[in-house]
């Protein structure tokens, strides 16, 4: 295509020299004879005239930026399995500019709670605010085969696929049996500080088995996650201050029961104590 642009052009180009050389000799030999003068000039636009015609006929077709697709059939069934999940690392960028973190796998022996607080996060500042499947991400990140079996099996309503807290509520519900909150309930109730593990550990325990308890009324959650944190805490200073305190909620009990203990801490020069 471009060679042979590139000859029509250049034969073109010498044909109307050639008419404006031979019409530019014919004026000089006239003199002032202004009708023949004028015959001429009109050669001379009849010329360009052919020139201009004569690119346009030869100028090359733009490229066309359509991508054509070879071996697809419109008349197929979309399968929307053939779809990559949504990647973190092109989600969009956060307030600070950065692009979000990824969250991490669940894999085996993982606390899904803690995957699920942080799936939970990552969907935030990816700016998600239902709407979209978010089902087929959330188990793009579940590398424990036992658990993805479980999980992909499962009937999804449109609001639960959509939905990051009722999403999070039906897949726990599979992980842990309402046969088995009994027990759960019990062991959390049973739960005390380990020597080997600090405070938030201690508290990380407490959310995951109140969670895989399913209690059905949040008061009662709340109740009982209190009074284990109360009596189960190591620290001497921070169960005194829990004790003599008027709380309203566990939640309102971790903060002080964490405030405390970085003060004990603090105080005996211990590692994760308030600095200066």
């Amino acid at each position: 295509m471009c060679d042979s642009y590139a000859a029509e052009m250049e034969w073109a180009t010498s044909i109307i020299e050639s008419n404006i050389n031979k019409t530019m000799e014919e004026i000089d030999g006239l003199g002032t004879d202004s009708h023949d003068i004028s015959d001429l000039e009109k050669e001379l636009n009849s010329a360009l005239e052919c020139l201009q015609n004569k690119i346009d006929n030869v100028r090359p077709e733009p490229l066309s930026t359509v991508t054509k697709f070879r071996n697809v059939n419109i008349g197929d069934d979309f399968d929307n399995s053939m779809i990559t999940p949504l990647n973190s690392s092109v989600a969009g960028p956060h307030l600070t500019g950065a692009k979000p973190p990824k969250p991490p796998y669940f894999e085996t022996g993982s606390n899904f709670i803690i995957f699920a607080r942080r799936f939970k996060e990552h969907l935030i500042l990816c700016g998600h605010s239902g709407g979209s499947d978010i089902s087929t991400y959330m188990l793009s990140y579940i590398r424990c085969e036992s658990t993805w079996e479980i999980l992909q099996k499962i009937s999804l309503r449109p609001d639960e696929r959509c939905n990051i807290d009722l999403l999070i509520k039906r897949y726990s519900e599979e992980i842990f049996p309402a046969t088995q909150s009994w027990a759960y309930r019990t062991e959390l109730m049973s739960l005390r500080q380990l020597a080997n593990e600090n405070l938030q550990q201690f508290i990380s325990r407490i959310d995951e088995l109140a969670f895989k308890a399913g209690y059905d009324c949040e008061s009662k959650r709340d109740e009982s996650c209190l009074h284990v944190l109360v009596v189960g805490a190591r620290d001497v200073a921070v169960r005194t201050k829990l004790y003599e305190s008027q709380l309203h909620s566990y939640r309102e009990a971790v903060k002080l029961a964490i405030h405390t203990e970085r003060i004990t801490l603090a105080v005996s020069g211990e590692p994760g104590g308030f600095t200066q």
